[in-house]
């Protein structure tokens, strides 16, 4: 798996919002197949920046802590600990930069995020895509 992380650009050091959108795409890009939709790409991803984004002034670790541990899109435990690794990296960037944002200024940059994932995860499909097979397939772990 740590060649799997280092090819994510997780070990990279310090990651800005754009690094884990690219990275939650290639994660998600098992998904991307045929004519999957933006939604059912990132579902996961949707409901919890939805809930960071509701909550901009509250306690955002608590949230981030809680949207982690909810079901991963991954049954395999490797993938799951990268997935939860990556989504809490996402939602703490999500959070630093939207606190500064009015609420629809928020969900225009939530929506941004996520079609970026999606955009990600429809152009890395075919390699990135099946790694991530591979691996939940139990041909490389």
């Amino acid at each position: 798996m740590a060649e799997l992380r280092k090819e994510l650009g997780l070990d990279k050091g310090k990651l800005d919002l754009g690094d884990y959108v690219t990275i939650m795409g290639k994660i998600l890009s098992f998904r991307a197949k045929g004519s999957a939709s933006t939604h059912s790409v990132t579902k996961e991803v949707r409901e919890a920046l939805e809930e960071v984004r509701k909550n901009p002034t509250g306690n955002v670790e608590e949230i981030i802590k809680i949207m982690k541990s909810q079901d991963s899109p991954f049954q395999k435990r490797e993938l799951a600990d990268i997935y939860r690794e990556a989504l809490e990296g996402l939602l703490r960037k999500f959070a630093e930069v939207s606190s500064k944002m009015n609420p629809q200024e928020s969900r225009k940059l939530m929506n941004m995020v996520l079609e970026g994932i999606y955009n990600n995860a429809v152009f890395y499909s075919k390699d990135f895509g099946q790694k991530v097979w591979d691996v939940l397939k139990g041909d490389k772990s």
